[in-house]
């Protein structure tokens, strides 16, 4: 973000981190980590707001607990969630828009 005005439709667009916790034991690092993932495209037709939620359900089902579908390097990835596809906010009429919430598990121990 932001994304160039000339970038077609659809489009997938990948937050920076919506939030960073933890659950942190006494001698392990478990950082947790959110992004927002979102996808838009015309709301000019049936099948284009059609085509905007199948891509978004088909982030979902990418990422909804399938550790392997992210690596971090010097990490392991001990849970993956996808909650959605919601509606995600747009400017006008013309644009439709839905998001998936990714919450990764990290461990790493020193």
């Amino acid at each position: 973000r932001p994304v160039p005005d000339s970038a077609p439709y659809p489009m997938i667009v990948v937050s920076p981190d919506v939030t960073v916790g933890d659950e942190d034991g006494i001698s392990d690092f478990r950082p947790v980590q959110v992004r927002d993932v979102s996808v838009y495209g015309r709301n000019d037709t049936p099948a284009s707001y059609r085509q905007v939620e199948a891509v978004a359900r088909a982030v979902r089902d990418l990422f909804h607990r399938q550790r392997a579908s992210i690596t971090v390097p010097g990490w392991s990835v001990t849970q993956i969630t996808a909650s959605g596809p919601r509606s995600a906010p747009v400017d006008d009429e013309q644009t439709v828009g839905r998001v998936v919430e990714i919450t990764v598990h990290l461990y790493h121990k020193p």
